[in-house]
């Protein structure tokens, strides 16, 4: 995943495990971060941004907090298993829990309170979300997978005020 956020440019490098950070009128690299749960390489999936922070989602299971001054990382917490893509509303980060690569696939969307770095109550959708986008009045357009055979994918939206999933079935 790549973002612009400010004068730089945010880059989720997957099989590397880095956030590579660029400027984004020169391309000059500044700083690559590794992105690791311990000493295990953690796979950075997904990229938001707001309020002087860059959050990565990890696809071990956790996401991060990227500093945007100092440009090291901050608190961690973990989500569901495999998270994909990710997109702030309310001050509110929701990520899309797949679990691709899990046993069986994740159906949940983690909601994390950005003030105080705190994962709420997972609204559940179809299995394996990919997908997750925000239009202008706050509500989540998710696309989930299903599971290739007898779940086909699906397109929801979610009431980010209510937390209710519905399918639209028209597309």
């Amino acid at each position: 995943d790549i973002i612009k956020y400010g004068s730089r440019l945010y880059i989720a490098v997957y099989k590397s495990s880095l956030v590579e950070v660029v400027n984004a009128q020169t391309g000059v690299s500044i700083k690559s971060i590794p992105m690791l749960t311990g000493t295990t390489p953690a796979m950075p999936r997904s990229l938001a941004a707001a309020n002087g922070k860059v959050y990565v989602t990890l696809y071990d299971g956790h996401v991060t907090e990227l500093d945007t001054v100092s440009l090291s990382t901050g608190r961690t917490v973990a989500v569901g298993s495999n998270p994909e893509q990710s997109v702030i509303v309310n001050n509110k980060l929701y990520v899309a829990n797949s679990g691709g690569m899990a046993v069986k696939n994740d159906s949940t969307i983690s909601v994390i309170n950005l003030d105080n770095f705190t994962v709420g109550t997972p609204i559940k959708v179809v299995i394996n979300p990919t997908v997750i986008k925000a239009d202008k009045y706050g509500d989540l357009y998710v696309i989930s997978m299903g599971n290739y055979y007898d779940i086909p994918y699906t397109l929801q939206r979610i009431n980010t005020t209510t937390n209710v999933v519905t399918k639209i079935t028209d597309v």
